[in-house]
């Protein structure tokens, strides 16, 4: 059983959807159809193809005899020796050497010419030139194939003369040239794609004709990479064959192309049409074929068929601007065409038709199709189509930079007359000095990331600082509209986004729930002109990110205003209490006004909450043990207080706060509730802590535990401290035990 689980993820195909697809319909189709029509058994069919057609062309390259040279034009009408193999057949011909003509007994001696070596013979405008070059190759092969044969050369700087040569049976793959291995790279990764995309798109037209236009680049390059990188001379039936898969290939990928932009990615033409085209197609081709139709004209249908992809394109913008996804796939596939297949055209085909010169080798035009292979297969399979404008910058930018270093090469080699490695090299640092700093500057004037604006943050603020969460919410999302512009907002109350993230192929983007803020998924943006890319996400994650924070500062103001509240109402409850109570009980006059204004300053210490310099530990405790000795008389309770601590101990406000309202709390529930007789009170100071001991003889915990505040007021204030709080029971009294760190004096 094979295992698919490799493709469950999110992939630009739709994997996921087309497995469902299939493993729905499996029930209706025998099993074995249901496995062909799998994502995997297709792509490994293509890849199988591929690699069949691949090997074919290595075979047929190297069965072929082997002279070891490497043959170029040269002055006039002369073919020199570009390059010589050191253990080859030609090893005792110099390099520059002029190739005149071969020969052999009983054969007769064949000059050559550069007509004898061109890369395209199929580019010859006339057939009877054709036939003359396939009449010059089958006796070049007939003399080759000789077990001896002599060639004429004119070395460099000497004489003409003859050379007796044995030419091997077999070609080694290591003399092929780099140029047959980039033919073979790109038709390799052409056919490979569209495989891919044929793969988890096999129920589109688009990805059909897609696959047949990689189809017709593979036997296209493949058939001219194994005559197009011959020595001098291939069998002649080797040669019509390769010809006719040739001119074949490239007309299949044209007419494709061309069906491709009738369908895709809106429908512009019925079935007959495009049918019709292909009918044409086929017609020119066999008139080719039977020497109806001259080279040029076949290279002007092709043209012509190239050229129609302007009025196809044309179509699709007027029938897809009221689409965004297919304004985008349109606007993939036309970047594509006008950066490959026109410079393709212009500098390979349009040449052809002039009866000029190819510009540059045909292998290296080639790779203008990687581009334009990828759009295609971006704008079909739907990947990232909002980052268009990012990804066409940069392949226009080093497009452009590319070519701007071959120009300059050009100028200085040419015009100044400069050699080639010292030319390429100044090439190389103007381009470095002056293109890719202006590259840069220029990407970050058009790609610069959003700033949030004085009027945004206000409106943030503000949203943040409204009462209720349901203004809240609709305050976000008119925020989210207004900086967006969709043509449909939805809230998603139970959603739980994971990030801000676009989705549909660009034509939503999600916004999580923030700090209670609903979710939001917006579509259409700008009122669907336009997908959401790279830039509305990153102006998103900006805004989203500062309404978290402001949401999060505006939760912890209203948190630190209850903690205010809160600490208040305790000491209020723990001294005000506490002191009026003590007030109550006293009978003298004068006595009672003292406590009262000291209940006053004390009301106004827990208001201002006041830090002050520090307040000495021994005085303090010397003052509540007057307080309390007080308290407790009124009481007819006794007290008896011990303390271990240091004079010169300091504690600030909070820390010396707390304490005294834990000790006043503790002897407020004894007098409350406890009905003791004795209380003991214990302070001990050792190296890290203060230990609080508050221990009476009364009723016991059960009954103090049932009303006030008091106890949990004690536990709160002692873990604010960091400290600790424990009760100690008997069945007699209740001992509680606070424990404080004894770094209060930095608090």
């Amino acid at each position: 059983m094979l295992d698919f689980s490799w493709w469950n993820g999110d992939t630009p195909f739709g994997v996921r959807e087309h497995l469902a697809a299939t493993e729905q319909s499996e029930h209706h189709l025998p099993t074995m159809l249901a496995y062909v029509r799998t994502p995997f058994f297709t792509f490994a069919a293509v890849v199988a193809f591929t690699m069949m057609c691949i090997a074919a062309t290595l075979f047929a390259t190297l069965n072929t005899p082997w002279l070891g040279i490497q043959l170029a034009s040269g002055t006039g009408n002369a073919v020199i020796a570009k390059s010589v193999a050191t253990y080859g057949p030609f090893r005792e011909v110099e390099a520059g050497s002029k190739i005149i003509s071969l020969g052999a007994k009983n054969l007769p001696e064949q000059r050559i010419t550069p007509k004898d070596i061109l890369e395209e013979p199929d580019t010859l405008p006339t057939f009877e030139q054709w036939q003359a070059f396939k009449r010059n190759q089958a006796a070049f092969v007939a003399i080759i194939k000789q077990e001896t044969f002599f060639a004429t050369i004119a070395p460099p700087d000497a004489e003409v003369k003859r050379l007796t040569i044995s030419a091997t049976d077999q070609r080694p793959i290591s003399d092929l040239p780099i140029e047959f291995w980039i033919q073979v790279l790109i038709a390799t990764f052409g056919s490979l794609l569209g495989g891919w995309v044929l793969a988890f798109r096999l129920s589109e037209n688009s990805a059909h004709f897609f696959a047949v236009c990689c189809l017709g680049f593979l036997g296209s390059i493949l058939s001219s990479a194994i005559y197009g990188n011959r020595e001098l001379a291939i069998d002649v039936g080797l040669y019509d064959y390769l010809s006719k898969v040739n001119s074949a290939s490239t007309l299949l990928f044209a007419v494709a192309f061309a069906s491709l932009l009738a369908v895709y990615p809106k429908k512009l033409a019925n079935n007959f049409m495009i049918a019709s085209v292909w009918g044409a197609t086929l017609v020119v081709w066999l008139a080719y074929q039977l020497n109806m139709v001259p080279s040029p004209l076949l290279y002007g249908y092709l043209a012509l068929l190239y050229a129609t992809s302007v009025p196809l394109l044309v179509g699709q913008a007027i029938k897809a601007r009221k689409d965004p996804i297919a304004r985008m796939i349109l606007y993939w596939i036309a970047f594509s065409f006008f950066l490959g297949i026109v410079f393709y055209i212009l500098v390979s085909v349009l040449p052809i038709i002039l009866g000029e010169d190819v510009l540059i080798p045909y292998a290296y035009t080639l790779l203008v199709f990687v581009p334009v292979f990828l759009g295609l297969a971006v704008g079909i399979g739907r990947y990232r189509l909002f980052n268009i404008d990012v990804w066409a910058f940069r392949l226009l930018s080093y497009f452009v930079g590319v070519l701007a270093l071959l120009l300059v090469d050009i100028f200085l080699l040419y015009i100044l007359s400069i050699d080639r490695l010292p030319a390429f090299g100044i090439a190389l640092l103007l381009i470095g000095l002056l293109y890719l700093p202006l590259r840069n500057w220029l990407s970050g004037v058009l790609f610069k990331r959003h700033s949030i604006s004085q009027l945004e943050f206000r409106q943030i603020i503000d949203v943040a600082n409204m009462r209720s969460q349901a203004e809240q919410n609709d305050a976000w999302r008119k925020l989210m509209e207004q900086q967006f512009q969709p043509l449909e907002t939805s809230t998603q109350e139970a959603a739980e986004y994971a990030k801000i993230e676009i989705v549909d192929n660009g034509l939503a983007l999600r916004i999580p729930a923030i700090e209670g803020l609903d979710a939001l998924e917006l579509r259409f943006a700008n009122l669907g002109k336009s997908l959401f890319g790279p830039r509305q996400l990153n102006q998103a994650g900006d805004m989203v990110a500062l309404m978290k924070n402001a949401l999060q500062s505006q939760q912890a103001f209203a948190q630190g205003v209850r903690e205010e509240r809160t600490r208040i109402a305790q000491d209020l409850h723990d001294n005000i209490g506490a002191q009026l109570l003590r007030t109550l009980h006293i009978a003298n006059p004068g006595r009672k006004d003292e406590l009262i204004a000291d209940t006053i300053t004390d009301l106004k210490d827990i208001v201002l909450n006041a830090q002050g310099d520090g307040i000495n530990l021994s005085q303090m405790w010397a003052q509540l043990r007057f307080e309390s000795a007080e308290r407790l008389e009124d009481q007819n309770i006794s007290l008896h207080w011990r303390a271990d601590i240091d004079d010169d101990t300091y504690l600030n406000a909070k820390p010396a706060h707390n304490l005294r309202s834990i000790l006043r709390e503790a002897l407020s529930n004894v007098i409350r509730h406890s009905k003791a007789k004795n209380v003991d009170v214990s302070l001990v100071q050792t190296k890290y802590k203060l230990n609080l001991t508050v221990a009476d003889n009364g009723v016991g915990i059960a009954d103090f535990e049932s009303g006030g505040h008091g106890i949990a007021n004690i536990k709160l204030r002692a873990e604010q401290l960091g400290g600790m709080f424990a009760f100690a029971e008997s069945t007699v009294g209740t001992t509680i035990e606070v424990s404080l760190p004894l770094n209060l004096e930095s608090e």
